[in-house]
């Protein structure tokens, strides 16, 4: 009987204190976390465990990482830096030791696109960030917008929320990404005694009667107008026709330069006796006129310098035959 109670003992001593480990590992990868998680194999719970990985370096195990699990998670991380075989052992007091061989290879960041997050894309087993100048990066490729400024978008039009909108409004122009308002659109934009015309707030009436223009226009319509016609002149806001302009006008054929009609014909019209008139008056080009008077000065100042001239020497030549006679 005490035997038998001794073995139940001993039995129940060996379950409390020799429980065992539930290990799970991920991760296989260089530069990329292996995860070890421990939990208790029998009721499931996490267990605060210290995990140890060795390397294989010339037949030879040697320590590079240990740490303890988490005992929230069971969980704990380490990114080995070169490929090849790793030794994994857990270890706790009350535990059997969990030991494992794994090997982890070398792997690129990437493969494809779909390895990398949604704005960067697999090149080179790199993931790469996507940049632009105007746009956002989705699904590993840049979406440009269809605009970031004004300047993007046409003359009439605002960038807004990166799409050009038309610009609008009730009086005015869009010009330059920006909305000018006109003066006016309609009369009533204006004042007392104004008018809009071609979008400016100008008089509403230029004249109100003939007084309030030239003497050479009429008032018409609240406006100046230019009188015009065929064959007279504007005077005192009205048109005043001349007898005649052309010979055809006059029943003697003979339109005078004064526009008025003469009563003979031009054959039979007897001369006006003329008075004289000087050179310039008879229609002499009074240029020429000057011309002449100036030649004859200049002819009538040689002569005189000539003859002076010539007294000058025949008085030397007296003196000269003066002083000859006197000597003994």
């Amino acid at each position: 009987m005490l035997l038998a109670l001794l073995a139940l003992a001993s039995l129940c001593y060996a379950t409390e204190f020799q429980r065992q480990f539930e290990v799970a590992i991920s991760g296989n990868c260089t530069g990329r976390p292996v995860t070890v998680t421990v939990k208790d194999l029998f009721d499931g719970s996490f267990v605060r465990a210290q995990v140890t990985f060795k390397a294989n370096h010339s037949g030879m195990w040697s320590d590079v990482f240990f740490n303890w699990t988490s005992p929230d998670s069971g969980r704990m991380a380490y990114s080995p830096a070169d490929a090849g075989p790793y030794f994994i052992s857990v270890t706790r007091p009350g535990y059997i030791e969990y030991d494992k061989v794994i090997t982890v290879d070398y792997c690129p960041e990437c493969r494809q696109d779909a390895d990398c997050a949604g704005t960067q894309f697999c090149t080179g087993g790199n993931c790469i960030n996507i940049t632009g100048t105007c746009g956002y990066a989705e699904n590993h490729r840049w979406t440009g917008y269809i605009c970031c400024a004004d300047s993007d978008c046409a003359g009439d039009e605002l960038c807004s929320d990166h799409s050009c909108l038309r610009l609008t409004g009730a009086c005015g122009r869009a010009e330059s990404h920006r909305w000018l308002p006109y003066d006016c659109c309609a009369d009533s934009d204006c004042g007392n005694g104004k008018k809009c015309a071609d979008h400016a707030c100008v008089l509403a009436y230029e004249c109100t009667s003939d007084g309030g223009c030239a003497s050479n226009k009429k008032c018409v319509g609240n406006m100046c107008v230019a009188l015009t016609g065929e064959c007279g002149y504007a005077s005192d806001h009205r048109w005043v026709s001349y007898e005649c302009c052309m010979d055809s006008a006059c029943p003697s054929g003979w339109c005078r330069g004064d526009h008025t009609c003469s009563p003979t014909p031009r054959e039979t019209a007897t001369p006006t006796p003329q008075p004289f008139l000087p050179p310039a008056a008879q229609g002499i080009d009074l240029t020429i006129c000057l011309a002449a008077v100036l030649i004859a000065v200049l002819v009538v100042v040689a002569v005189v310098v000539k003859v002076a001239m010539g007294a000058f020497a025949r008085k030397g030549e007296t003196e000269a035959e003066g002083q000859g006679t006197e000597e003994p």
